[in-house]
């Protein structure tokens, strides 16, 4: 997720779920993009 999500991602290290959900429903792009990573790394999880 680091690399996706570049420096922007760094302040999210530590956030609960949903606290970045929340980010992300106020706009901010990065949370929104981790949210994504999130779910992805979540459907992998339950195919393996």
């Amino acid at each position: 997720m680091r690399k996706a999500l570049g420096d922007k991602g760094s302040r999210l290290r530590g956030k609960t779920v949903g606290e970045i959900a929340n980010l992300a429903a106020e706009g901010d792009t990065a949370a929104e993009t981790a949210l994504k990573i999130i779910k992805q790394a979540k459907r992998k999880g339950e195919h393996y």
